[in-house]
Order: structure tokens, then C-alpha cells, then sequence
């Protein structure tokens, strides 16, 4: 065995030889160590083979070193460990999310009331509940506990904001104590008081750490009296979080998963109609005959409920809900009318102060799920999955009736069924009876989730974040309106000084200058008058016109006082008049301004435009052209490639949905501009023929429910962001009527109770260019897939083939660009 070499000292021991380090022998020539041995120079026999060995060693030696001074690499990282049961898993800091995900799924989304705290504490801040507890925050929240709570309670009586506080803490504490019962013991977990004190506290330290952390222009934003905060709270304590554990837990549990909680209440009604509209058009998709039975008798009935609360009172900034409105008032402010309740699509329903709350049990059970999914758009399955149990009730009812059942369907009351998802909120149910209730729901709810397009569901998903930044940006901008307000003021300010000042020095110049004339003029004409000069300008002050006609009267001749010039008088009338026109003026420049932005074809402009319209006509939900085209355009590859889609918290494989397509547009444009093979086509002039369309009812009858119908537009709207276009008059004339023949083909199967119809987003302009620039990774390119397709006529093609060498001499030289024009000149 060779001995170990040290990789320091084998560096220079090591070395091969080389003609520096040979021997020379007697006739002056330079021999090695294995030329002596060979020519019999050795000493003895045993030489050569010493020689050798020594060698060998030296080379290995050698090896050794270098691979000792290589750099090493990094150790790969170990793997996570194994856990057996779920209940390892969430204590300990070495688990995954994928791992708690995982066993959550395979013990049957149970998890015993003992755990919860560690799991919803894993699954919010992720970390343990230990390292939550022993983390700053949790310790800032017990200094404060300790040595300011009772200081802040004190100031409940001169301070409305801390009263309301306790008070809501008082109403919810009885949530916390049936939360916290276990199922075998009659005790409850905390008494009402530890209940309300930890509530209480939790509240308090998140208000005034939002104060501290806000400076004193942003104070404004903090909602005052939020009814959304103290019931997540509630729900946090109830799931038997420390009181500490629950205050960490709800600050990270709002930029996380209830991001809208952060906003005022201004901003929040803002983004939670956007949220209430996603859902009402996911409604419409699932729900047809539904949603127009709702809409005809309980209009408005997807909008938040409003909710009566103190702070709201005196403001007077928009219409408060009036029972006893009449029809036409209801008519016109239909957003008053709206029977969702906010929890449910901002808060994960964990309900809201003065309305109506889920069981504390069911809730947690519901929580569990919902927080280890981190799944944004389950909320609003959940919601419909509510919908679509009760439908067939709803359906039956008109009037006050409809409105009273489905009030009592959102609002949680009467009775506690698996069958039916409407419970009592005092009512004490067993932790298996919510688990099994909570299955229930949220089986219906992915059923419901199943057989949406998966780009529907990922606009659910970005819903919440849309919403927030629109509502960011509209802050900005209204901060940036009070800045340039507060800086135009303070300009105007500084004007207004200096021409003060300047007016002080001027009449200071003529004060002298009206004292010398009037000095000279009484020394040339009445000398005895000289010394009475500065009390005859103070008598005449401001009157010096006066005594210049006296002394003109009297001496023939005035002294020309130095006066200042005359203002001109303008009446009311007139300023009115003027302030007008300069207002007309600057609307006429600001719109003229707008028009010009959005003719240079400016991204933010195309989008505005493009959602404002959107908004305005939008009837049913948008399906992305990259999941329809290939379920429609069928080929091995792709069906391959769907049938490896598997669900989120089940090995089973989703199947695609079965897209049949409508082709809403003209027909001699679609005979020009190239059709699919399997679409049905429904042009203006089939829509507006009985019989046609009597033939088409009949054909669709058949497919009711079975196929997702996908009406496909012209896309106009899709060109300035395909291909840059301007926003031309004309464009925008085109683009409202492809809106207008889409929309009127969508409603004809709503309106007939066709569930599953949606409108291919961008038309037929983004599937055409889907095709060209993604088709032909799933073996699909216009020319083999298009009928009646001709690319040397068709705008689209060549539209895209102005893209794609747009595109190619993006980079070019200058060479390039100048052939490439001269080129297309002659062509």
C-alpha cells in the first residue's frame, strides 16, 4: 500500500525530471536517472527497480496533488427528510411545502385542532409555530402587550376608534371560545374574557403598528372601523394561535392571501367590484339560466352587500342603501342592491362586523384548505358552488321571496345539512362533521373548477393582484394630483409675494418721487406751503388725484402726482364669462391631447382602451386561443401533451375540455380570410333569419352541457397589441362592431340557457397569429389547418408576415433596413 502523500509537501517532491534536474556524466553529456541505470552506472543491481518504484510513487504522488488543489465543489444539498404523518411534518423546520401539501392530501385534508396552530403558522409565515413565537415580531407584540395595553384601553372612552374596537371584541369573543372547545370535553379551550382581551389586543397592536408605520399624509388610507379585520383576527384566535402567534400570523396573512385588506375603504369598494364582476361572469358561464332569473327579479344581486356602519354615516360622497327606495331609485344604483357578501371573495368569508359569520369549526376546517392550496381563484368556485346547490330554489322564487332566499343562502342561516351548505352560526358542530361538511363544498367547488378553461381560471387567479395594482395606481395618481395641487398653491403663493413686494417698492419710488414734485411745485408757487407737505400728503392719501384738481384749480397748473396705473373693472358676469371660456379651452386642449396619445398607438393607451371596452360589452368570460386551438385542431402530439395535465391535490388526469367553435363574423370575410374546418358559422345574417337559427337551437340542443361553445370574432381589438396598430377612428369603428356581432352571438345561447359559452379572446386575429408563431410546436400551421385560406389575400397573413420580418431586421444593419426598403418599394 502506498504511503499517504501531504498535497503540500508532494508538490515539489513529486515533480517529473526534467533536463535541469539530470545528471551529467564524465564526458560532459547529460544523462537521466533511467539512462544511468541502463548503461550499468547504477551502483548496484536492486537500483533500476528502486528507481522505478520511487517513480511510481512520485506519480502518484503527483496525482494526488493535483486533485488535492483542484477546487472543490460544492456539496450537493441534502435531501428533506421523510415524515410519516402530517403532524411531523408542520413541526419541524426541515419540511417542504410540497411534503405538508402532500401529507395534508393524504390524511384527508384532516388535521386535528391540537395541530392547527403549527399547520396554518407553516402555511402563512413558513415557519413553525415555535420560530414564530420566538421571532421579533412576536416579541415586540408582548413588550407592547405587557407595558401599553392597559394605557390604550384606558383611552377607550376619548378615542371612538378603540372603542369600536372593544365593542367587536366583546360581540366576537363567543366565536373564539366555540372555536377552541374540543369536541370530547364540555370546557371551552379560553374563557369569554381571555377571548375578548386577546382579541382586543391583537386588533389594537395591528391598528397602531399600520399608524407608526404610515406617515401623517397616508393616515388617511388606513380604514377606520373595518369591518373585515376583526373576523380574521377572530378567526385566527379560534383556530387556538397564541395571541402572539395570531398577531404575527395576521400581518403576514394579509399580503398574502387577503392583499385588498390593506386598502382604504374608498379603494377597496373600487377593486372588490372588479372581483364581484370576474365572479358574476363565471356565474354566467356555469349558471346561465340562473344568472337571468337573478337579474330580471334581484338586480344588482352580485354586487358587495353594503353594510351599514358608523364611520359611513356622514359621508355624503356616495348613495347609502335604502330599503324603501322605490324602482326607479333601485334602477339606477344597482351596485347598492348587491346581496355577496364582501367576505367572501376579499376575506376567504370569514364574515364581517354587523353581518352575517360562518361556524368557527366549519370555518377552520374551510381555512385549512384554503391556506394550504394558496389557490386565489377557490374563492370564487366556492362562491358559485353555493349557487349551484340552491339553484333550483332560486329559480322557483320572484320577488321580496327570491331576495329573502338568497339572502338566507349567503348569510349562512338555517340549517346544517351535508346535502346543503346554509348553517347557523351558533350552532357547536363536531371537528369530523365540519371536515366532512367542508368536503362536501369544496367537491362541488372542483367540480365547478374542472370544467373551466384553465385560462378563465388563471384570470381568477391574477384577479386579486389586477385589482390591487389598479387600485395602487390610482392612489399615485391621486397623490401626484394633491402634490402638483399643493405645488401650483404654494407657486401661486410665491407669485403673489413677490408682486407685493414689488407693488410696495414701486409706490415707495412714487411716494418720493409725488413728495419732490409736490415740494418743487409749492417752492415755485406759494413758498409758505414748503413745510406743510407731509401733512397735506397724509390728508390727501390715496385721494392725490383730488388735490392735484384743487391746486390745478387754484394755481392754474398741477404737480403731475406720481399715481398708479388703473386697473380695469371687470363685473361678475364678465369673469364668469372668461372663466368659462379659458375651461372650455383647457378641456378642448386636454382632450385634443388624449385623442393624439392614443392615435401614436402607445401600449398603456391600447390597453386602456382595450379594457375600457372590455368592461363596457364584456358578457361572458374570455378563453385564451392557446387552450382552444389545440383541443380544436386536434393532433397526436397535443392530445398527448393534455392528457399529461394531472390535478393539483389528485394523481387523477384532467381531461381537456371539448371546445366546439362559432364563427360570428361575415361570411365573405371568413370566405376571404380563411375559416376552421369544424366551426359552425353564425354571421350577422344567420342570426337576424328564423329559420336558420331554428336550425342551429336544434343542432345545439343536442351538445347542451356536453361541449364549451366558443364564439371567435374578427379580433380587431387584438391588432394593436398583435402588431401595433394606431388607434385609428376607423379601427376603433371596426373594432366596436366585431365587439357588437361577438357579444350579440354569446347572448343568444345565454339567453337560451346554454351553460359553458365563452368568447375567444382576441378573435380570430389571435388565433391566426397563435398558429403562425406557436402552432408549429404542436405540428399546426395556418395553411394545413384554414380553409378557403389564401396567405396572398388574407390581411391576417399578411399582417404577420409584416411581424415576423419586423421582427427579423429588428437588428439589422443599416445596409440591411436600406435594401430591405428599397425591396419593398419596387414589390
Amino acid at each position: 500500500m502506498e504511503k499517504e502523500v501531504n498535497p503540500v509537501e508532494s508538490t515539489s517532491a513529486a515533480a517529473p525530471p526534467t533536463k535541469d534536474d539530470s545528471e551529467k556524466n564524465n564526458d560532459g553529456q547529460t544523462t537521466t536517472a533511467t539512462e544511468k541505470s541502463a548503461s550499468g552506472d547504477s551502483d548496484d543491481d536492486k537500483a533500476p527497480s528502486s528507481t522505478t518504484d520511487s517513480k511510481k510513487e512520485e506519480n502518484a504522488s503527483d496525482e494526488t496533488s493535483e486533485k488535492s488543489t483542484e477546487k472543490q465543489e460544492p456539496p450537493e444539498p441534502e435531501a428533506p427528510p421523510t415524515f410519516e404523518t402530517l403532524a411531523d411534518a408542520i413541526q419541524s423546520p426541515k419540511a417542504t411545502g410540497a411534503q405538508i401539501c402532500d401529507l395534508f392530501i393524504k390524511e384527508g385534508f384532516k388535521v386535528s385542532a391540537k395541530f392547527r396552530p403549527h399547520l396554518w403558522c407553516r402555511a402563512v409565515c413558513g415557519k413553525t409555530l415555535n420560530e414564530v413565537m420566538e421571532s421579533s415580531v412576536a416579541d415586540s407584540f408582548i413588550e407592547w402587550d405587557t407595558n401599553f395595553y392597559n394605557m390604550e384601553i384606558s383611552a377607550a372612552d376619548n378615542d371612538d376608534n378603540i372603542k369600536w374596537i372593544t365593542n367587536e371584541a366583546n360581540i366576537l369573543a363567543e366565536r373564539i371560545v366555540s372555536g377552541t372547545t374540543p369536541d370530547d370535553s364540555n370546557e371551552p379551550g379560553v374563557t369569554l374574557e381571555e377571548a375578548k382581551r386577546s382579541l382586543c389586543a391583537v386588533l389594537l397592536y395591528h391598528w397602531k403598528s399600520q399608524q407608526s408605520s404610515m406617515n401623517s399624509e397616508s393616515l388617511s388610507s388606513i380604514p377606520q372601523h373595518d369591518p373585515l379585520i376583526p373576523p380574521v383576527a377572530c378567526a385566527l384566535l379560534s383556530a387556538g394561535l397564541p395571541t402572539a402567534g395570531a398577531s404575527v400570523v395576521l400581518s403576514q396573512i394579509m399580503p398574502q392571501f387577503m392583499p385588498l385588506l390593506a386598502l382604504s375603504h374608498q379603494e377597496r369598494a373600487v377593486a372588490a367590484k372588479t372581483l364581484h364582476t370576474k365572479f358574476y361572469l363565471l356565474a354566467c358561464y356555469h349558471l346561465p339560466l340562473l344568472v337571468f332569473h337573478l337579474d330580471r327579479y334581484a338586480p344588482g344581486w352580485h354586487w358587495p352587500k353594503q353594510i351599514d356602519n358608523e364611520n359611513d354615516e356622514n359621508d355624503n360622497s356616495s348613495p347609502k342603501k335604502n330599503s324603501n327606495a322605490s324602482a326607479t331609485h333601485k334602477g339606477r344604483h344597482l351596485e347598492l342592491q348587491g346581496v355577496v357578501p364582501e367576505s367572501w371573495l376579499i376575506s376567504h368569508l370569514a364574515g364581517e362586523c354587523g353581518g352575517a359569520f360562518m361556524n368557527p369549526k366549519w370555518l377552520n376546517s374551510l381555512w385549512d384548505l384554503i391556506l394550504v392550496s394558496s389557490n386565489n381563484s377557490l374563492r370564487f368556485f366556492l362562491a358559485l358552488a353555493v349557487l349551484e346547490k340552491d339553484s333550483d330554489t332560486l329559480l322557483m322564487l320572484t320577488g321580496d321571496k327570491l331576495i329573502e332566499e338568497l339572502n338566507r343562502i349567503m348569510e349562512f342561516k338555517e340549517g346544517t345539512t351535508l346535502e346543503g351548505f346554509a348553517i347557523e352560526a351558533e350552532e357547536d358542530g363536531l371537528e369530523s362533521e365540519a371536515v366532512d361538511w367542508v368536503q362536501e363544498w369544496c367537491d362541488r367547488a372542483r367540480s365547478l373548477w374542472e370544467s373551466t378553461p384553465r385560462s378563465v381560471v388563471g384570470q381568477l387567479r391574477a384577479a386579486e393582484d389586477g385589482a390591487v395594482n389598479l387600485a395602487l395606481q390610482q392612489r399615485q395618481k391621486d397623490a401626484e394630483e394633491k402634490l402638483q395641487a399643493r405645488l401650483e398653491a404654494e407657486a401661486k403663493a410665491h407669485r403673489e409675494a413677490v408682486e407685493a413686494e414689488k407693488e410696495r417698492r414701486l409706490q415707495e419710488a412714487r411716494d418720493r418721487l409725488t413728495r419732490a414734485r409736490l415740494v418743487a411745485f409749492y417752492r415755485k408757487f406759494n413758498p409758505e406751503r414748503e413745510e406743510n407737505v407731509d401733512k397735506i400728503l397724509v390728508t390727501f392719501a390715496g385721494r392725490l388725484d383730488v388735490l392735484d384738481k384743487k391746486l390745478k384749480t387754484k394755481y392754474g397748473v398741477g404737480f403731475n402726482p406720481a399715481l398708479p396705473p388703473k386697473k380695469n373693472k371687470i363685473n361678475e358676469d364678465t369673469k364668469k364669462l372668461l372663466s368659462n371660456m379659458g375651461n372650455n379651452t383647457t378641456n378642448f386642449f386636454k382632450n385634443k391631447s388624449n385623442k393624439s396619445q392614443q392615435q401614436q398607438g402607445g401600449e398603456d393607451g391600447r390597453t386602456t382602451m382595450k379594457e375600457t371596452n372590455h368592461q363596457a360589452n364584456e358578457v361572458t368570460v374570455t378563453v385564451s386561443p392557446a387552450e382552444v386551438l389545440p383541443v380544436l385542431c386536434w393532433s397526436k402530439e397535443g392530445a398527448a401533451k393534455a392528457m399529461n395535465m394531472r390535478g393539483r391535490y389528485s394523481g387523477q388526469k384532467i381531461m381537456p375540455l371539448k371546445f366546439y367553435l362559432v364563427d360570428s363574423r361575415p361570411e365573405d370575410t371568413a370566405a376571404e380570410q380563411g375559416r376552421f374546418p369544424t366551426a359552425v358559422t353564425m354571421s350577422p345574417d344567420t342570426l337576424m333569419d328564423p329559420e336558420k337559427m331554428q336550425l342551429h337551437e336544434d343542432m345545439f340542443e343536442s351538445l347542451r352541457g356536453a361541449v364549451h361553445v366558443v364564439v371567435m370574432g374578427e379580433g380587431f381589438d387584438a391588432l394593436p397589441t398583435l402588431y401595433g396598430n394606431k388607434l385609428t377612428p376607423k379601427l376603433q369603428t371596426l373594432m366596436q362592431e366585431d365587439d357588437s356581432r361577438t357579444s350579440n352571438c354569446a347572448l343568444f345561447f345565454a339567453k337560451k340557457g346554454f351553460p359553458f359559452v365563452s368568447i375567444l379572446d382576441g378573435g380570430f386575429a389571435a388565433a391566426h397569429a397563435w398558429l403562425s408563431r406557436e402552432g408549429h410546436r404542436r405540428h399546426l400551421r395556418p395553411s394545413s389547418v384554414l380553409v378557403d385560406y389564401n396567405p396572398q389575400v388574407s390581411m391576417f397573413a399578411q399582417l404577420e408576415e409584416a411581424y415576423k420580418a419586423q421582427v427579423r431586421f429588428a437588428n439589422a444593419t443599416t445596409t440591411e433596413k436600406t435594401q430591405r426598403a428599397l425591396q419593398n418599394f419596387v414589390d
